[in-house]
């Protein structure tokens, strides 16, 4: 099976529209393009030039977020966010590498091919407790990820 991924939509879920409607996931960075970066070891270098005033700590952990998006996905990984305002998760595939786009506010992004929502309340709350995580970007255990395409496919929104 797949893994799944959990991309949180920034703040109160500000950008679920428009991963929804434009069909990709991203994460707010300083970062700029990092096509040409090849490993998590060349990241964390980079990542003392774009985060100096950082601890090392909370730059480790920005550059971990960063490097699950870069490194950890694959085609056909898949994508879950969730919209707190209609209480739905949207459940996609990924469909591209890693792409940078200055232009938005997410500019480090992965193309996907969102396949179904699921309600949040028709979740059982161990599920539900899993997806409350609060890193912006982490993978789903495998038997969450089970429960959660089988809700999908029996109870999709």
């Amino acid at each position: 099976m797949a893994d799944m991924y959990m991309v949180k939509a920034g703040f109160h879920t500000k950008h679920f529209k428009t991963f929804e409607e434009n069909n990709f996931i991203g994460i707010e960075s300083d970062f700029k393009d990092l096509s040409s970066v090849e490993n998590k070891q060349d990241l964390r270098q980079l990542s003392e030039e774009v985060y100096p005033d950082l601890s090392e700590r909370d730059r480790r952990n920005t550059t971990n977020i960063v490097s699950i998006l870069l490194f950890d996905f694959n085609i056909d990984d898949y994508v879950i966010s969730f919209d707190c305002h209609n209480r739905n998760y949207i459940i996609g595939t990924v469909k591209s590498d890693y792409i940078y786009d200055e232009n938005l506010d997410t500019p480090h992004i992965r193309n996907v091919e969102w396949i179904g929502k699921i309600d949040r309340d028709n979740l059982y709350m161990h599920v539900q407790k899993n997806l409350e995580d609060t890193r912006p970007i982490f993978k789903i255990y495998p038997e969450y990820v089970t429960e959660l395409l089988k809700e999908l496919e029996n109870n999709p929104v």
